[in-house]
């Protein structure tokens, strides 16, 4: 059965394919087959504690951005200098990509405050 499946998908897909008898294993074998021990993937704060698990299974380190409520987008402007040390600025620097700063202040364009 396993064979009549995975020569159906080659034909129509035109590539190798592997039946795997479960969705997490294979997202494990992808994973695994894909990425580098120890690198970083980008994961969504609502994926299942399962994804997160075979995720860490893999080797790889789940990491989070910052969002813009606009767009979505996870393009942001680093600060140049964190606050509250000695050397930041007396007004803090402005972030354009999205209404908080990544250390969590308010930005100044819009007001808002890191919740």
């Amino acid at each position: 059965m396993t064979e009549a499946l995975e020569t159906a998908m080659r034909a129509r897909l035109g590539r190798e394919c592997l039946y795997v008898p479960s969705c997490r294993l294979g997202l494990y074998v992808a994973l695994r087959h894909g990425c580098e021990p120890g690198g970083k993937i980008l994961m969504s704060p609502v994926n299942d504690d399962v994804i997160l698990f075979v995720v860490l299974a893999a080797g790889l380190r789940p990491v989070q951005a910052p969002r813009s409520a606009a767009d979505g987008s996870t393009t942001w402007t680093p600060c140049p200098t964190p606050c509250g040390t000695a050397s930041a600025p007396a007004s803090p620097p402005v972030c354009t990509e999205t209404p908080t700063r990544p250390c969590g202040c308010a930005n100044a364009a819009t007001g808002s405050a890191s919740r």
